[in-house]
C-alpha cells in the first residue's frame, strides 16, 4: 500500500470519538497538530484499541466461582450478554493496562474560551409555539 493509498483509506474510516475531543486531548497533553490526517489517524488508532478491549472482554475470562448447575447456565446462555465495568478492568489487566481513578485534581479543565463558545442543548433546540385556546 503506497502513501497515496493510505490517504484514501484514511479518509474513508470513521473514528469512534469526534475531531473536536481527540483534538482537545492533544492539545491539553501539549500537542498542537493543524494537520487533520494526523487527528484522524490518532482517533483510529484509539478505535482499534477500544475494538480489541472490547473483543477481549467478550470472551469469558476464568472465574473461580464458576460452579453452577447447568439449568442456571443454560438460562444464562439464553439471555443477552452484558458488557459490564468489571468485564472491561479484566480484560484490561490481561492486556498489562492498570486502572485507577482519578482525583478530583488530574481531571482535565477545559480552557475558559471553550466554555464561552460552548453551545448547549438547551439554547440550540428550538421551542414550539404553543397557542392558547379558549373553549
Amino acid at each position: 500500500m503506497d502513501s497515496t493509498e493510505f490517504l484514501e483509506f484514511l479518509e474513508t474510516q470513521e473514528t469512534y470519538l469526534p475531531k473536536s475531543v481527540i483534538e482537545y486531548f492533544l492539545r491539553h497533553y501539549g500537542f498542537d497538530e493543524k494537520d487533520d490526517r494526523v487527528v484522524k489517524l490518532i482517533g483510529l488508532a484509539t478505535r482499534k484499541f477500544m475494538e480489541e478491549i472490547i473483543i477481549k472482554s467478550r470472551k469469558p475470562l476464568p472465574r473461580s466461582f464458576n460452579q453452577q448447575n447447568n439449568s442456571q447456565q443454560q438460562k444464562k446462555e439464553n439471555q443477552p450478554k452484558i458488557l459490564t465495568t468489571e468485564d472491561l478492568i479484566g480484560s484490561l489487566k490481561q492486556s498489562g493496562h492498570t486502572i485507577r481513578k482519578l482525583t478530583q485534581n488530574q481531571i482535565p479543565k477545559p480552557e475558559p474560551q471553550q466554555l464561552a463558545t460552548k453551545k448547549t442543548y438547551r439554547n440550540t433546540r428550538k421551542r414550539k409555539k404553543t397557542t392558547r385556546r379558549d373553549f
